[in-house]
């Protein structure tokens, strides 16, 4: 017969199952089976104590943690008594426990425990391992002779020795373990756990940023990073914030949100505190940060955001500003600070939006038809045209038409729209040419005071000529844009010598409502430098 040599000196048939198999065999080669049975009883209690206990609290932690958000498993989440004892949790221990001693056979298990317990092991030593790489400070090994290359190589046998057991109950115990990953890693449960991952991503952002020193932005590598800002606050210009937002993820920019809270900072300090954090944002699915700033009025707040926020080439380089709809009604002093950010802020070489009436789009909806109107009335680098065609880029608004419309003077030839049709091509932006021609002879010095009276605008007499060229272009506006859903207009340039009321006067003379959808309006203009290229 055929034999099968089971250890030096034994030989058995292969009917025999040799010692593999052999179950009893420590009470053969024991001084006594009486003590081999007693330690097996002793090690069979304590283990099941000890799981009986420790079990139950460690699935009530994850269900608390929210890691599978299930009526199941938040049911036994809940616990009883001052510490919170999981009384259900218990119970169901006790039923799993009693449904695998029902089988009749503990051995049938035996392997598949083995192999998740042998994966708590791996995991425990490689949690160990990448704490050491992250290099976090709260990682303080007390055990002297610790090394995380000794870490590693427990994973490594681990691995190994459940292969060794039954490669096939391993590999069905790993598939398991990946997709139990894949479910955490995908459903990202809001818990502070410290993984050690954020502490890489850290450390490679920290390393990107020093290397971010050497480089500069040029035309080739611009992408807008946007500081928006707002007041008091943020849920009031949410919309504003979900198409920036929208305008930020076309240009993998960088966009952060500054909520301005005006007042003493002591008297502050508790509204800063309850103020809605990061984590507003990450419950909103909107990718940007969000900082609160105290500041004694919202024009310093400003001043104070524009000048610190940001690290090197990730620094924002365009502010969008919120219209102020009741500037009519606030002081001067005030009214000079809402310009003055304006014009601090191209100072600081940055680009400006001022938007207006952003509550009106609709961000139900899952895409918008319509068209966008984009005012080129100055050559500020391109970067007028540069944020219409990102907005067109995302999914609510990319089946919006883009127009272009010029007010090129007296020049009205087919020549102008051809050459501005090819400049676009050049640019590769997709977008429809128009021109508008400006008669500002037509308006009278009594209509445009009928005008500003009609509309509870005051308007001195020293900027007349400028205050006609506005109000023909806002006629201009109400022919040519009156079934637009948004509308891009070059931003005129807040001079010094220019009042602060009379500037915002002629704001809201060409953002003035003209139809029944009260289109969103946005004034902007770049800081001259160049952000479009052949």
């Amino acid at each position: 017969s055929v034999c099968l040599k089971e250890i030096p000196g034994s030989v058995s048939s292969v009917g025999d199952p040799g010692l593999l198999w052999d179950y009893y065999i420590l009470t053969k080669v024991a001084l006594s089976k009486h003590l081999i049975y007693t330690g097996i009883f002793a090690a069979t209690l304590s283990a099941a104590l000890s799981s009986l206990v420790g079990a139950p609290k460690i699935f009530q932690a994850v269900c608390n943690d929210k890691i599978f958000d299930y009526r199941f498993f938040n049911f036994f989440g809940v616990g009883r008594g001052e510490n919170n004892e999981p009384i259900r949790g218990y119970f169901l221990t006790f039923a799993l426990a009693c449904g695998c001693i029902l089988l009749g056979d503990l051995n049938a298990l035996a392997s598949l425990l083995s192999m998740f317990f042998m994966l708590t092991y791996a995991l425990i030593n490689f949690s160990c391992f990448a704490a050491s790489i992250g290099k976090t400070p709260g990682w303080r090994p007390k055990f002297k002779y610790y090394n995380k290359w000794v870490s590693l190589l427990g994973t490594f046998l681990c691995i190994f020795s459940m292969f060794l057991i039954n490669w096939w109950i391993a590999l069905i115990a790993d598939v398991a373990l990946s997709l139990l990953f894949v479910f955490i890693w995908k459903n990202d449960p809001q818990v502070s756990w410290g993984p050690a991952g954020d502490a890489f991503e850290v450390n490679r952002v920290l390393k990107s940023l020093l290397r971010q020193r050497k480089n500069k932005i040029d035309v080739l590598n611009y992408r807008p990073n946007f500081l928006v800002i707002t007041q008091e606050s943020v849920d009031e210009s949410i919309n504003l914030i979900k198409s920036i937002a929208s305008i930020r993820s076309a240009a993998k920019g960088l966009m952060i949100v500054a909520n301005i809270l005006e007042g003493d900072f002591v008297d502050r300090i508790h509204d800063h505190t309850e103020a809605p954090g990061e984590e507003y944002f990450v419950s909103k699915k909107i990718k940007s940060h969000l900082i609160n700033v105290i500041a004694p009025s919202f024009s310093s707040g400003v001043r104070m955001v524009t000048q610190s926020t940001g690290i090197g080439t990730m620094a924002p380089n365009s502010v969008v500003v919120p219209y102020i709809e009741n500037w009519r009604d606030i002081e001067d002093e005030e009214k000079d600070g809402i310009v003055g950010i304006i014009r601090d802020s191209f100072r600081l070489q940055k680009s400006v939006m001022l938007c207006r009436r952003f509550d009106n789009l609709d961000f139900t909806k899952k895409k918008l038809e319509g068209r966008i109107d984009v005012w080129w009335l100055v050559d500020d680098g391109g970067y007028t045209l540069l944020i219409p065609y990102l907005l067109r880029k995302k999914k609510l608004f990319n089946h919006c038409s883009l127009r272009v419309i010029t007010v090129p003077g007296t020049d009205s030839s087919p020549h102008h729209i051809i050459m501005m049709t090819k400049l676009l091509k050049e640019f590769r932006i997709d977008a429809q040419v128009d021109i508008a021609i400006a008669d500002e002879d037509q308006l009278t010095d009594e209509d445009i005071i009928e005008y500003l009276e009609a509309t509870n605008l005051q308007l001195t007499e020293e900027h007349f000529d400028r205050t006609r060229r506005y109000l023909a272009l806002k006629l201009l506006i109400e022919e040519k844009s009156e079934d637009a859903d948004l509308i891009f207009l070059s931003m005129p340039f807040p001079r010094p010598f220019i009042k602060a009321s009379t500037w915002l006067g002629w704001l809201e003379l060409l953002s003035e409502p003209f139809n029944e959808q009260e289109t969103p309006f946005i004034f902007i203009r770049g800081n001259n430098r160049n952000v479009l290229t052949f």
